[in-house]
């Protein structure tokens, strides 16, 4: 029996648009009687990787007949840091496609990679990397997005506190990965409390033998059982961010477990 969480939670729970292979749509119509939303996540930005009109259109008709919202996860083949100018016009022009292509989604968030070279501390390139994310990121609100649906993304690397100022600037939201934290060696309840008032959606899943992407009961139980007990209160959006089947349903099945134990 499939496992369903949806709504049975304090915050709403989501997972990634490529657990089947189907279709967005396709996915969605599979996955909306199990979670509460979506994270619809684009790997490529290229003409013909991202959805249609018609693609977007059906999924708004999908969220509202199974009631299911949205998350969208940016493209990560571009970035607003590539030091080449014709790479960062590419980059900005493409990620402001996707926001107004998705814009008729209503999405909670839209999570942003901001990937950097591997600098040595204080080395003054990361001065004018940060200056083309600073304007990336201003050409992307100039748009009229509401700067809080901006979610930045901690990576492995760059350290997070090395965008740290990015997000403060410009009042964006942030996107906690938790295994990228642990693949960092760092707590992932730490940064949770750190930076609770501005997390709008926590990726959460298994990480074992140096990898992540796996289902949560692949997660060490007392860490899983710390983190979990430390979201009390949290309303924003944990996605269950793994890729199959398999990976999702022992996933739900976990957190089901978590919550017929929870006080």
């Amino acid at each position: 029996m499939r496992t369903s969480l949806k709504g049975r939670l304090p915050f709403r729970l989501a997972t990634t648009s490529f657990i089947y292979p189907a279709t967005w749509a396709g996915n969605v119509r599979r996955l909306a009687p199990l979670v509460d939303e979506i994270e619809l996540l684009f790997f490529e930005s290229a003409p013909g990787s991202l959805p249609s009109a018609v693609d977007i259109r059906e999924l708004v008709r999908l969220g509202r007949e199974l009631d299911v919202k949205y998350n969208v996860h940016l493209p990560l083949d571009v970035s607003l840091g590539d030091a080449d100018a014709a790479d960062h016009r590419r980059a900005v022009a493409r990620l402001a496609e996707c926001l107004s292509l998705c814009g008729p989604l209503r999405p909670s968030s839209y999570t942003l990679h901001l990937p950097a070279e591997s600098f040595p501390e204080n080395d003054a390139r990361w001065s004018s990397w940060r200056q083309r994310c600073r304007r990336g990121i201003e050409t992307l609100l100039a748009g009229g997005l509401d700067s809080r649906l901006l979610a930045v993304e901690n990576l492995i690397y760059p350290p997070f506190e090395e965008v740290q100022d990015l997000v403060e600037q410009y009042d964006l939201s942030i996107c906690l990965d938790v295994g990228h934290l642990l693949r960092c060696g760092r707590d992932p309840l730490d940064f949770f409390r750190r930076f609770a008032r501005r997390i709008a959606v926590v990726h959460l899943h298994g990480v074992a033998n140096g990898r992540d992407h796996l289902g949560l009961d692949r997660l060490q139980a007392s860490l899983r059982e710390e983190f979990l007990k430390g979201l009390s209160g949290y309303t924003g959006t944990v996605s269950l961010e793994v890729f199959s089947d398999s990976d999702l349903q022992a996933s739900l099945h976990t957190l089901e477990e978590w919550l017929a134990s929870s006080p």
